[in-house]
Order: C-alpha cells, then structure tokens, then sequence
C-alpha cells in the first residue's frame, strides 16, 4: 500500500478544482488582452479576486492535499 494511498481522494479533488481555477484564469487572460487600451477593467479586477477567493476556499477543504500539492 502506498504512503499516499488513503489521500488519493483528496489529491483528486485539489487538483481537479485547482485545474479548473487555471482554466478560469486563462479565459479571464485573454478576455482582457482582447480589449482596448483605456477600457475600464474593474470588472475584471473583481472577477480575478472572486476567482482567487474560490480558489482559496476549495483549498481550505482540501487543505491536506494543497499543502501537499505546494511541497
């Protein structure tokens, strides 16, 4: 049996959402790329912190699996 055997499971998870996040971020990226010098990015600005902020809550569930995933 594997040392990280009964945290599969977890690693799953933590890497699915955080693959999701990345997905996210990378749409968010070529959104604002795409738009024109002096446009108003508040929008956007919100959009990456809601993004981080959920990014960051999924970790706190997951927090056994990220901490192993950032080591």
């Amino acid at each position: 049996m594997s040392f990280y055997e009964d945290a599969k499971d977890k690693y799953q998870v933590a890497g699915s959402a955080l693959t999701g996040k990345f997905h996210e971020l990378r749409i968010l990226y070529q959104t604002v790329k795409s738009t024109n010098t002096g446009d108003d990015l508040t929008q956007y600005t919100e959009d990456v912190k809601r993004i981080y902020r959920r990014a960051n809550w999924q970790g706190a569930l997951n927090q056994g699996a990220t901490e192993a995933l950032m080591a």
